[in-house]
This record gives structure tokens, sequence and C-alpha cells, in this order.
């Protein structure tokens, strides 16, 4: 191992190192303050005892204590704007959303939650107002409101002097429309407080937060204020960053104890760092994260022995050799066969029917990529595409022929998808779980979740978290199987009546893992196991769970909340157990299961 010699400009040691600046001492000089557990347990005492009503029957947790305390003395000092939660899933984040007001006395506050939650939330409060003094003046929006152009001038017109975002990370694009109008808003308006509370707060980037934070703590906050340096930091710390990009720790250094010093310059230098880097964010007055254990139910994640099905085999070995669909249709890209892949493997593939002519599909992507090049210049400040289109129309932007070309040809076809299933077997496999299980089967196409419905004769919960009837998922009878949308479903519903969960297809990053085994293993979970059976039916699957692990690494490296899929026993397939499946060109999917993968039989792939 290279010997580490401080410099002048960090721990230069092999590679391009972080350097040493000012914005960096100014970061590590942030004052820190960090609650034994014992403190976090008396100041839940004492604050519950300050703000519940008299007849209340409820008490506060640790962590909601100690988040409406920094807010209150953040009021009180001015050391910070707002409050940057990153409390695991089930922490009860939606307690500190609906008591922030009241702590800080706002006159206009507004909560913002995914429209598929609003209905819960507002449930919520209702039953919540029996124990505490949540006040009557809180606005409940949605994002994709505030995302719409309609509802462009929302905050303008309300004028919130404290803004609430639950599942913030529902801003962490920042090219998204919602997130401009919000950064906009914030940057008119500095005296506004912003409170943003997530489990999930990042995928695999400080970008994602680094934004957020900067509305929580303005230039006070534990980043670079400098964008160049904070991309260096990214290129240090982000998961997924090219081998060749990577930085070394440099001056990142000074935020190690000991034991991580002695990792650096080694394969574990990357962890050590994040380490560090976790400890100095999650020690700033202002940002909450959980250090208490998880509820008492063990978690176990498993691939699921399907059988296979000859009709489905038959057209992996289209899909692979010839990058076509079932019905001869050629594919054009990777993303197609993604997309496909994930289709097929339980059964059906959606199409257009009938396929758009070349000259439309050619006119159309065009067009899209002129939009997204356009969205992605920050000095328009221009955050959809009808803003674009207009923009284009007055002359603001140099794009007249792309859109004219789009505009023409445009009317000639209407795209109209369809799905056709190739067989149903994967869906009788479903049902024999279910019948076994009487747990929650999650999906991530609309169809499947229909065909689950019409065949198995359970409800399935789309959008907004409503069946067919109109009826919520909150409200389903314990104890009694049923289909969810993972889109609809995977974040704020409480599902802890469950713990048997099937999987039908692998969520490709560590974020919506985290949300999703978070709905039933939560506080309030009596069973002694939380059970997620997983459907592996292609290589993308695997894919997927590998990439989700890195997430999930990354997450619980860089911010202190350990991740559930890494807490969890798993017996699950990596990339690295088909590596020998796919030599000589030989399709994985075709030979999978056949092969023997660390010692369990994973008869079908596809």
């Amino acid at each position: 191992m290279a010997t580490l010699t401080p410099a002048a400009d960090g721990w230069a040691v092999g590679g391009t190192p972080i350097r040493r600046t000012p914005e960096l001492e100014r970061v590590l000089a942030i004052p820190r303050r960090n609650y034994a557990d014992s403190e976090g347990e008396h100041l839940a005492r004492e604050m519950t005892a300050a703000i519940k009503l008299d007849w209340g029957q409820q008490s506060l947790r640790p962590v909601q204590a100690i988040a409406l305390y920094d807010i209150g003395m953040g009021v009180e000092t001015g050391t910070a704007q707002g409050l940057f939660c990153t409390a695991r899933v089930g922490a009860g984040k939606t307690l500190i959303s609906l008591l922030a007001p009241y702590v800080v006395e706002a006159q206009r506050p507004i909560v913002f939650v995914p429209a598929k939650l609003i209905h819960k939330t507002v449930r919520d409060a209702e039953a919540l107002r029996k124990h505490w003094p949540i006040p009557g003046n809180i606005c409940i929006e949605s994002y994709e409101k505030l995302g719409t152009l309609k509802s462009a001038m929302l905050l303008d017109a309300y004028r919130p002097d404290l803004i609430i975002c639950d599942e913030v990370h529902k801003l962490k694009n920042p090219k998204a429309a919602r997130t401009r109008r919000m950064k906009r808003y914030m940057e008119q308006n500095p005296g506004t407080r912003f409170i943003g509370l997530s489990g999930t707060i990042t995928k695999r980037s400080l970008m994602d937060y680094a934004h957020i934070l900067e509305w929580t703590h303005g230039m006070g906050r534990p980043l670079p204020n400098s964008q160049a340096e904070l991309e260096e930091w990214c290129l240090a710390l982000d998961e997924k960053v090219p081998v060749f990009a990577r930085k070394k720790a440099g001056a990142m250094a000074l935020f190690c104890n000991t034991e991580e010093l002695g990792l650096l310059n080694t394969a574990d230098e990357m962890r050590a760092v994040r380490q560090g880097y976790q400890r100095r964010l999650v020690e700033t007055a202002g940002v909450i994260h959980t250090k208490e254990a998880f509820v008492g139910a063990s978690i176990q994640i498993a691939s699921l022995d399907i059988t296979p099905d000859i009709q489905i085999l038959s057209c992996f070995q289209m899909l692979r050799h010839d990058w076509c669909r079932p019905d001869g249709a050629d594919l054009a890209n990777p993303v197609e066969i993604y997309r496909h892949a994930r289709q097929l493997s339980l059964g059906f593939y959606y199409r257009w029917n009938p396929t758009p002519p070349p000259e439309w599909i050619e006119a159309r992507r065009v067009w899209n990529k002129f939009v997204r090049t356009t969205l992605s210049n920050n000095q328009l400040n221009l955050d959809s595409e009808l803003p674009v289109t207009n923009a284009v129309d007055r002359g603001v932007i140099d794009g007249q022929d792309f859109l004219a070309a789009w505009r023409e040809i445009r009317p000639t076809f209407e795209p109209r998808t369809e799905c056709v299933w190739i067989t149903d077997a994967v869906v009788k496999q479903i049902g024999k779980w279910v019948q076994s299980n009487k747990g929650i089967v999650w999906v991530e196409h609309v169809e499947l979740g229909r065909k689950i419905e019409d065949t198995l004769d359970i409800p399935y919960y789309g959008r907004s978290g409503k069946d067919r009837k109109g009826n919520f998922i909150d409200d389903h009878p314990p104890g009694t199987p049923f289909a969810a949308s993972i889109h609809s479903n995977n974040e704020g519903r409480n599902l802890q009546a469950w713990s048997k969960n099937l999987i039908t297809s692998v969520m490709p990053n560590g974020l919506q893992w985290e949300q999703l085994v978070g709905r039933t293993h939560r506080d309030g979970q009596e069973a002694d196991e939380v059970t997620f059976d997983v459907m592996i039916g292609c290589c993308e699957h695997v894919k997927a769970w590998d990439q989700s692990i890195r997430d999930a690494e990354y997450s619980q490296a860089s911010l202190g909340q350990v991740q559930k899929i890494l807490y969890a026993d798993v017996d699950m397939p990596l990339m690295r157990d088909l590596e020998h499946v796919m030599e000589d060109g030989v399709c994985a999917d075709c030979r999978m299961h056949s092969n023997d993968f660390g010692g369990k039989q994973l008869k079908w792939f596809g």
C-alpha cells in the first residue's frame, strides 16, 4: 500500500485527488451535532409533553422529536432554513410534515405529495388531529399538479411561507418542470422555509439532492456551493462513475476517521470516503436520519422457481438472435430490447397497431431530441415541451424546421397501443402462489394486473391506488390477496397487515426496492418474517438486481441509513453467476434453465 502523505491539496495518492479548497474547509467547519440514543429518547418525551393535545394518546419517536426540534431551533437561531430528512421508510415522516407548520407558526404552509397519496394524506391528517395540534390551514397539493403548465403559477399565487415536500425525491431531477418551478420560487423567495422528507432521497448521485440541500440550508449546506467542485465530489462518491473518470479521495480524507484512513488507496477506498462524508452530512443541524434498529421482523428475498414455457422460450430466441418481436417487427435499439424482454418474460408484449410509418417515427424522434436538448439548457428557463414549442414559434429558439416537420406529419397517424398475449402460463403460476400465500402480487405492467384480476378473481389496485370499482388499497381486507401496481403503490402506503409478497418484475434501482419493501416491512409489522418471492424471467432482471445492490451500497455508505435489501436474507442470482452461460455467444435465456447457479436450480429465465 502506498504511504499517505499530507499535501497542500489534500492526500495526494495516485490518480487525480479531490483538492483541498476554501469550500471544503467551509464544509468541514460546519458545527456538528450527534444525539446519543438516550438523548433522543429524552427529547422525544420532552417534545411529546410540549406538543401533544391534553387528550392525545400518541408519543413522538426520537427521530420525529429531533426533526421538530431542529426545525424550531432553525427558526429561533436562523442556522437553517428548514429540514432535510432522510429517515428510513416507515419512520413516521408524515407526522413530521403535518406538525412542522405548528412548530414554525406558518401562515401559508403547503404540503406536496404524489397525487396517488393525496387521499391517504388527508385521511392521515384527520386521524392525527385526535392526538396532535395539526393546523387547519395546510394546503395539500400534488407534484403532478405542480408540473402542469396550467398550474405553473401555483406557488406564486399561493405564496407559501413554508413548503413541505413528502417523498421529496420526486424533485430530484433538475430538468423536470416541477423541479424547475420549485427552484425558481425558492430563488425568488429566499425567506421561504423548505422541508424535504424521503426515505429514498438518492438513487446514485449527490446531484439527486444537492439542490434540495440548498433549499433547506442555503449557502450553509454541507456540500460545495461551487458547481464545478460539486461535480468533482460526485466523481469521488457517486455510483456508476466511469473508471477513467473516478477521482481519488484526496482532501476528502479529512472526513475520515482512523479506521477509514487505513482503507484509502485500497479496493475499499470509495466505501471509506462515502462513510466519512456520510458522517459529515448527518451530523449537520437540520439533517435528519434514522439510527434506530429495524422493526423486529426479518426480511427474506428469494428468486422463485417457475416452470419453463416453450412459447416464451421461442419468443426469446427471436428477440436475442434476430432483434425482433414475436410478430416479426424489428427492434431498433437496446432500450427496446430491454423493455420487450421484461414483457415477454411474463407472456405478453405491447405493440402499436397499426405500426406508424417510418417517416412519422423519424420526425417524432428528431423533434423529441430537440426538445430534450433545449430543456437541458438551464439559461433558457424552460421546463416542458409546450414552452419550447412556444419559444420556437416566437423565434426565440431556432428550431422551426424540426417543429414544422413534426407538425406536418403528426396528424397523419394516431398511435394506438395494444397488448398481445402469447400465453397465460405465468399468470397460472402466479395463481398457485396466491393460493398458497394469500399475499400481495406486485406488478410493473397494467395489462398483467388486469389479467390477474380477471383470471384469479382478486382486485388489482392501479392508478391512484384504486381498483376498478373505485375502492382504495388502504381499505382492502387484511389477510386476503390482491395485485398492486408498483408504480402507483410503492410509496406512502402502509400495508403492514401483509407479510408475503410476490414481485413479478425486478425493479431496476435500489430506490424502488427500498420503497416497495417498506410497504410491508415497517413499524407495526407483527409477523416474524416478511418475504419477497421474486420471479426472474430474463437476463435483464438479473442485471436490474445487480444494479440495485450497488445502488443500496452507495445509499447506505453515503447517507448512513441501512438499506433493507442489504439487511435482508437474500437468495438471488447475480450477473457473475451467469457469465459462463454467455460464453461462445450462446444466449443466456436459452440455456440458463439447464445450469446450476450457486447451488440453486434457476429453471427458467425466458
